[in-house]
C-alpha cells in the first residue's frame, strides 16, 4: 500500500488492533512547528527538520527505572488530546531563587506548580521535616524530581508509590531514620506542598506519564488466567482507550480547534512567553480502497508537544480506519492536501509532477 503524503510534515501508516481483535489501517502525522519569539502563531519547520515519529519509548536514564520523555507515537486512539511540555524551569529575572512558580496555559487550561531547590529530608526535634532549599538558577523537570520513588528498608516487601515509582521524597513512616539526608522532590503543588515521606502527593511534572503507572495502568484491563485461556494475545475486554494517553488526566483537553493562546511561565529565560497554535489545525485524509470510491476522512489531533527549550512545537494527528480483513483492500492513503491539477491527474490515470524539474528526474532515474 502505498502513502501519499502531501501533508509537509512525517506521515506514517500501519495496523493495529482494538479490544476486540479488529485490525485497523493507522495514519499517524507529527509536524514539527517553530515557537515563534513575538507571541504569534507557530509555523511549520522545514522538511529537513521534521523531527521522525518516536518508534520506542525514551527515558532520561535507564528505561523503565526513570522518567519517560517520549513515549513511542504509534497509539491506536487517544479520546482527548494529550497536552504534553518538556522543559527546563528558569529561575525569574535569571536571579537564583529558592522557589517559583511554573507552569503552561492552552486556551481556557492550565496548569501550575511551584519548583523548588535541592531539599532533603532532616530530623527537627522528634518530627522529619525537608530542609531549607537551596537556591537554583535552572531546574529540569522531570518526574525523577517529582513525589514518588520507593521504599526497598525491608527488602522482602519493598513498596513503590504507584503513581511515580521512579520518583524522590517517598518512605514509609517506619523507615524514617533511614531517610535522613534523601532528597525531597522539586516539584509540589503549592496548595498541598510536602511534609512528610509517607503522605499522599500529586507528582507534579508535565511529561508523560508511564503506561505502568496509576492511575494509568487502571485502564489497561484485566490480565489472568481467563484472559490467559480465552482472549491472548489480544486486549482484555475491559481494556480502556484511555490507557492509550501519555499524558496525566489533569492534562488531557477537548481537540484543540486552532488558534488558541498558549502562555509559558518560567520555562524560559524570558520568564512569561507565549504563542498561538497554527489557525488551521485541519489535515484531511483519503483512503483509495481497491475496487471503490475515495473515502475522505479528517484526522484527529491527539497530542500536543511543547519543546520550549528548543523552540519547537510538535502536533501529532490520528486516524484509525477499521478493515474488514488486511491492509491490502486499500491501495493508497492520501494524507495532506494536493492541488486540484494532482486530482484530475489520478481521476485520468495520469502521473502528476508538481513541476518540470521532477518531471526531468523522473525521467533520468526511469533511464538509470
Amino acid at each position: 500500500m502505498n502513502i501519499l503524503n502531501y501533508s509537509r510534515m512525517q506521515a506514517a501508516v500501519t495496523t493495529a488492533a482494538d479490544r476486540t481483535a479488529r485490525d485497523h489501517l493507522l495514519v499517524v502525522v507529527k509536524g514539527t512547528f517553530l515557537i515563534p519569539d513575538d507571541g504569534g502563531a507557530a509555523v511549520l519547520a522545514p522538511a529537513n527538520e521534521q523531527a521522525p515519529l518516536a518508534m520506542a519509548d525514551t527515558f532520561t536514564g535507564l528505561a523503565g527505572a526513570s522518567s519517560p520523555v517520549l513515549e513511542a507515537e504509534f497509539a491506536l486512539r487517544k479520546p482527548r488530546c494529550d497536552v504534553l511540555v518538556t522543559a527546563t524551569v528558569h529561575a525569574p529575572q535569571g536571579k537564583p531563587t529558592r522557589r517559583c512558580r511554573a507552569g503552561v496555559r492552552l486556551g481556557n487550561w492550565q496548569k501550575e506548580f511551584d519548583v523548588v531547590g535541592d531539599r532533603t529530608w532532616v530530623l527537627r526535634g522528634p518530627s522529619l521535616v525537608p530542609s531549607t532549599p537551596a537556591g537554583f538558577l535552572t531546574m529540569p523537570l522531570t518526574y525523577d524530581r517529582a513525589f514518588g520513588g520507593s521504599d526497598a528498608s525491608d527488602p522482602d516487601t519493598p513498596v513503590a508509590y504507584r503513581a511515580n515509582p521512579v520518583g524522590c521524597g517517598y518512605g514509609l513512616r517506619c523507615s524514617a531514620a533511614r531517610l535522613i539526608g534523601k532528597p525531597v522532590p522539586n516539584t509540589e503543588d503549592p496548595y498541598h506542598p510536602v511534609c512528610v515521606p509517607w503522605g499522599t502527593y500529586r507528582p507534579m511534572s508535565l511529561g508523560p506519564v508511564h503506561r505502568s503507572w496509576e492511575p494509568r495502568v487502571g485502564y489497561a484491563g484485566t490480565y489472568d488466567q481467563a484472559w490467559l485461556d480465552n482472549t491472548f494475545p489480544f486486549f482484555p475486554a475491559d481494556f480502556d482507550d484511555r490507557h492509550y494517553q501519555s499524558a496525566p488526566e489533569d492534562q488531557q483537553i477537548e481537540e484543540p480547534s486552532g488558534g488558541e493562546e498558549v502562555v509559558l511561565l518560567n520555562l524560559g529565560r524570558a520568564g512569561r512567553s507565549g504563542f498561538r497554535l497554527p489557525a488551521d489545525l485541519t489535515l484531511p485524509v483519503v483512503f483509495f480502497p481497491r475496487g471503490g470510491e475515495p473515502q475522505k476522512e479528517r484526522a484527529i489531533l491527539d497530542t500536543v508537544l511543547i519543546a520550549p527549550d528548543v523552540r519547537r512545537l510538535y502536533l501529532i494527528w490520528r486516524f484509525a480506519r477499521p478493515l474488514r480483513r488486511t491492509i491490502f483492500e486499500v491501495s493508497a492513503t492520501l494524507v495532506g492536501s494536493p492541488s486540484g491539477a494532482w486530482w484530475r491527474a489520478r481521476r485520468t490515470g495520469k502521473i502528476y509532477f508538481p513541476s518540470l524539474a521532477d518531471l526531468v528526474r523522473e525521467k533520468h532515474q526511469g533511464k538509470g
